[in-house]
């Protein structure tokens, strides 16, 4: 090629370079309407473009507030950076309506809810007598309907620097009586102390205060083997981790076999029992209970075991002369019809709950209860003519999963039920704290038998059998 060709060819390459590139009419309003738009009205827009590179990045928009602006113009965040996608709006969507982005995609991208927000981890806390979820605050509206019957049903934590009332005399005897067993003192006989601190990884038994020498322990029964102990603490650790394990596989792996063992080792094994009421309701409920719960369906208050005294030959005598309460066709003892238990009255309650289940509901249930055999027992003394007999204390049970608590429930002259929360009496995820649930059960089957018993055959059989 000649050289005048080649310069030809080189100038006219040279304004090729030199040319601008075609735009379409569209392409050149959007790049009229970018180069318009400030940096700061494109940030309180939700944008951000980092560095040369075409690609927006989203970031969290800050609320504006009164002198100070909408944000920080001068923020930037990284195309590295690992701030979680929580953190961050969603992109803009790139779906393009008539070769412009919806204003209203735009809109939902920069003020939607935040996507794939991270749960924080959940906090380990006891549960206490007064406080829920895992706390033991009755529910303020099952409160307030129980506070408010005509005969009022109250729950009061026993502390004495809460400022609440203090219990009566007989309810407090009864919880001295019970404290140094929920609180591990002298849970075993002395001869049991080699045998289980031998293989005391735990270190639950180190302290000398664990053992008995006076004696007192041995009256309420035997302390259970500690390999039957030991099964019992493991299938509860079992459930415990499982989870997801309901009510039913608590009671069947651990509420049940320690009420029973405790019964069956008990001083006072023949003349009480562990007895299952679930399918028990409170009956006739227009006699024993107040019209407004009444008025419910049944099974919204119904417990799950009871311990009952076992009839004796004097108490099945005297029932055939025992007067039906109206509503009913059959006398009964306790506050209920079930063929299994009209024979024999009431000394304890126990409301059973899973692990991570309702509290509020249990003593919901508990103080309904309570109320029904307080009720029946002052009809009965009415009956005799002894209405101004006072009425003995109830010890109640709320389990839930593992830890149990205990309860007094006491009525006085003005028909008021109120129900003392006292401490946690045991955890059955230990073996002391096993045996300490133990010791407590077998106290109150002691007193069934004795102190409970000889007031309700006192007072409460009818006259025709006092002759």
């Amino acid at each position: 090629m000649s050289q005048s060709c080649q310069s030809a060819v080189t100038t006219w390459l040279l304004g090729v370079e030199n040319q601008e590139p075609f735009q379409s009419s569209q392409g050149q309003k959007r790049k009229a309407e970018a180069t318009a738009t400030s940096p700061r009205k494109r940030f309180a827009k939700g944008h951000r473009y980092v560095g040369r590179s075409n690609r927006a990045v989203r970031v969290r928009a800050i609320p504006a507030s009164k002198g100070r602006g909408r944000g920080r113009a001068d923020e930037r965040i990284p195309l590295n950076d690992t701030t979680p996608n929580a953190l961050r709006l969603p992109r803009r969507s790139s779906r393009r309506r008539g070769g412009r982005e919806s204003p209203h995609e735009e809109h939902e991208a920069s003020t939607g809810p935040l996507q794939n927000v991270p749960e924080l981890p959940a906090t380990s806390s006891r549960h206490s007598t007064t406080t829920s979820a895992r706390s033991r605050s009755t529910s303020p509206r099952k409160l307030t309907t129980l506070a408010a019957l005509p005969d009022p049903i109250v729950y009061v934590k026993q502390d004495p620097y809460s400022g609440e009332p203090q219990p009566p005399a007989h309810v407090q005897d009864m919880w001295d009586r019970v404290k140094d067993y929920a609180r591990g003192r002298r849970l075993l006989p002395r001869a049991m102390q080699e045998e289980v601190q031998r293989d005391d990884r735990r270190d639950e038994f180190g302290h000398d205060c664990c053992f008995d020498d006076s004696g007192v322990r041995q009256e309420l029964g035997e302390a259970p083997p500690l390999t039957r102990v030991e099964e019992i603490r493991q299938d509860t650790t079992r459930c415990k981790n499982r989870k997801t394990a309901s009510e039913d596989v608590w009671n069947d792996v651990s509420h049940v076999p320690i009420g029973q063992l405790a019964c069956r080792y008990s001083a006072d094994a023949a003349h009480v029992r562990w007895q299952n009421v679930k399918s028990a309701d409170i009956a006739p409920r227009a006699c024993l209970l107040p019209t407004p719960i009444a008025m419910r369906p049944p099974d919204a208050a119904r417990a799950d075991y009871a311990i009952v005294l076992e009839p004796t030959p004097r108490l099945q005598a005297a029932l055939p002369f025992l007067e039906p309460l109206p509503g009913a066709d059959d006398p009964s003892w306790a506050p209920t019809l079930t063929a299994d238990v009209i024979h024999c009255p009431f000394a304890s309650v126990i409301e059973t709950k899973k692990d991570g289940g309702d509290p509020q509901k249990a003593e919901y249930q508990l103080g309904i209860w309570a109320y029904a055999i307080f009720k029946r027992l002052r009809l009965l003394l009415e009956a005799n003519g002894q209405a101004q007999q006072p009425l003995p204390c109830l010890p109640l049970f709320i389990v839930e999963g593992e830890r149990w608590d205990f309860y007094i429930a006491s009525q006085g002259a003005d028909a008021k039920t109120v129900v003392w929360t006292f401490d946690e009496i045991g955890n059955a995820l230990y073996r002391k704290g096993v045996y300490q649930i133990v010791a407590v059960q077998q106290f109150v089957c002691h007193w069934a038998h004795t102190d409970f018993r000889e007031w309700f055959e006192k007072h409460c059989l009818p006259q025709i059998d006092q002759e």
